[in-house]
Parts: structure tokens; C-alpha cells; sequence
């Protein structure tokens, strides 16, 4: 009937809409026009593919900010994190449902995460986006991020204080996310130390430290 048939536009116009807004965000994330270019090009044509995609492109703007941009490594390194979490939730769909799904979802994170850029520090620290829509970390972790941001423009940076970061050798990972932190935090105003304690004769045996 009509009503049927405006919802099924309605809904199709929608998914329309999320496409080009998850095309255009890996366009945002691609180290270069052409890179940004391709991801996008991937999604217009599997938009089922679209997390691991994203999760590509910001894998290689993280390793591109190494060392160069602590910002974009940070927060590159968050959306690899939610990313990670879509792709893993997204593995369980029906193949029938995933595309819509797909879009939607990240289309949503896309205005979440934009609106996390305008809001208050009042308001970033009153959320609460523990496990919203699947994302246990991701979110979070960007909404601290963020939060973080408007703290250190309001506190003198010798007021920081010192931060201690743990970490292993086993896997670059680990390594990649300790350099990160230090370096947000060292940006913030903090005193930041890595201690590996892969190596480090403190951590040998079962003693106390």
C-alpha cells in the first residue's frame, strides 16, 4: 500500500544517506587523496566491508602520524579500537541484513563522534557509552580523548602531574599504544615514562616490585 511503500523509500533514502556519510569518512581518513579515494571506493562497492575498511585506513594514518602527530596517532588509534569492535559484531549478521546495518551503525558513529568535538567538557563528562551499540571501548575511549582536550586547555600544563605507563614486547601493539599515550599525555602537560617490563629486572620473578 502507499504507506508501505513510502516507508520502504523512507528507509532507502536512509541508507542512502549513511552510505555517502561512511564513504566520505574514509575519504577523511585516507593518508593521501588517493588512498582516501580507494576506501571510499570500497564501500560504494561491498558496503558490507565497510568497518574492516575504515579499520585499514585508519591503521595507515595511525603508522603515517607516528612519531609526526601525536593527535592523529591518538586519535587514529581510538578509531581502530572502535572500528575493531564494529567489524567483530558485525561477523554475526545475516549477509541479507549486514549492509543496512553496516551503514547505519557507522553512520551514527560518525555523528556521535562529531558531535563529541562541540560539546562542553560539563557535558563529555556526564556521558556514559560503556558497551553503546556494541562499542566497549571505541566510544569511551574517544569520548576521554576529547574530554581530555578541553581539560588541558583550561589547566596550567606544569600542573599535570606524572603518569606511569606499563607495557610488554610481546607484539608490536603494545608498544604502538604506549608510545600514543605518552605522547597525548606529554602534550597534555604530563611527565609520561614507559617502563617495558618485558626487560626490566624489577619485574622478574614473583617479589614485590
Amino acid at each position: 500500500d502507499a504507506d508501505a511503500d513510502a516507508d520502504a523509500d523512507a528507509d532507502v533514502d536512509a541508507v542512502a544517506l549513511a552510505l555517502g556519510k561512511v564513504s566520505g569518512w574514509a575519504r577523511q581518513l585516507g593518508i593521501d587523496d588517493a588512498a582516501g579515494e580507494a576506501a571510499a571506493a570500497q564501500i560504494l562497492a561491498k558496503p558490507a566491508s565497510a568497518a574492516q575498511v575504515l579499520l585499514d585506513a585508519a591503521a595507515a594514518a595511525r603508522t603515517a602520524s607516528d612519531g609526526v602527530d601525536r593527535e592523529a596517532q591518538t586519535v587514529n588509534h581510538l578509531l581502530m579500537m572502535l572500528f575493531e569492535e564494529r567489524r567483530g559484531h558485525f561477523q554475526g549478521l545475516l549477509v541479507k541484513a549486514m549492509p543496512h546495518v553496516v551503514l547505519r551503525t557507522l553512520a551514527e558513529d560518525f555523528d556521535t563522534i562529531e558531535g563529541f568535538k562541540a560539546m562542553t567538557e560539563d557535558h563529555l563528562s556526564k556521558m556514559n557509552l560503556t558497551n553503546s551499540r556494541g562499542s566497549k571501548y571505541g566510544l569511551s575511549g574517544l569520548v576521554q580523548y576529547y574530554l581530555g582536550l578541553k581539560s588541558a586547555s583550561k589547566v596550567g600544563r606544569s600542573d599535570r602531574g606524572k603518569a606511569l605507563i606499563f607495557t610488554i614486547s610481546y607484539g608490536g601493539g603494545h608498544q604502538t599504544a604506549s608510545s600514543a599515550v605518552k605522547e597525548y599525555l606529554g602534550g597534555a602537560g604530563f611527565s609520561a615514562e614507559i617502563v617495558d617490563t618485558t626487560y626490566d629486572h624489577e619485574f622478574e620473578g614473583e617479589g614485590e616490585v
